[in-house]
């Protein structure tokens, strides 16, 4: 485990390295991993059927191919969105990660952290 206690900031690549792989992605967070980041912010909420899947917005149409809130489908359904679509092409099929396979993927070399995401102010059973 890391320390906390370093003797320079701590630099985190905000959605993985976003700006050159699809946000929320395991290739954007292996690339940020790649280009020397300490940790990775990342948001998660709930699918329909409760697994906590990494995506930002509330709707899929933001940073997917499909339409719709994320709330409202399975993982099963949500998996077989494409989250790369928008980059190039070497991105195409990249599947919105679930928040395990995130930890398997990197939490062995970077920090996370985890922003919750609610659609109300009621407990949805995430926080």
């Amino acid at each position: 485990m890391r320390s906390f206690y370093l003797d320079r900031p701590l630099n985190f690549a905000h959605r993985g390295a976003s700006h050159q792989a699809p946000e929320n992605t395991l290739a954007a967070f292996l690339l940020a991993s790649e280009l020397g980041a300490d940790g990775i912010e990342l948001d998660v909420q709930l699918s329909r059927d409760g697994e906590i899947v990494v995506i930002h917005d509330f709707v899929l149409d933001t940073t997917t191919d499909g339409a719709g809130p994320v709330r409202e489908r399975t993982l099963a359904e949500l998996k077989e969105l494409d989250a790369g679509h928008r980059f190039d092409s070497a991105y195409a099929g990249q599947e919105i990660p679930t928040l395990q396979e995130v930890i398997d993927a990197v939490g062995h070399r970077l920090l996370l952290n985890i922003e919750l995401k609610t659609a109300s102010w009621r407990d949805d059973g995430l926080t």
